[in-house]
């Protein structure tokens, strides 16, 4: 469930929601205290939920990740004052 979001799937969220059209490369994406891996597995499960969407971009080797409708209407949802707006 959403509700039971941890801080650092959370903090995922946020940053995206910061960068320009909601997307980032995993490696924009800076977790303290948290290896890449941990971070790269946060996302995948971040995009198994459907909160993110992730590409492969073909010129790079790094992924890309950004924030899907889904998770864009949880921020609003859970996160903003009542009729915090629209994120689109």
């Amino acid at each position: 469930s959403c509700k039971n979001m941890e801080d650092k799937e959370l903090k995922i969220l946020l940053t995206l929601l910061g960068k320009d059209n909601y997307r980032a490369s995993l490696s924009e994406i800076k977790l303290s205290q948290t290896k890449a891996a941990e971070r790269d597995e946060i996302c995948r499960q971040l995009c198994d939920r459907k909160l993110i969407d992730c590409t492969k971009v073909a010129s790079k080797k790094n992924k890309e990740v950004s924030l899907s409708e889904k998770g864009k209407e949880f921020l609003v949802k859970e996160y903003l004052p009542t009729g915090g707006g629209n994120l689109t």
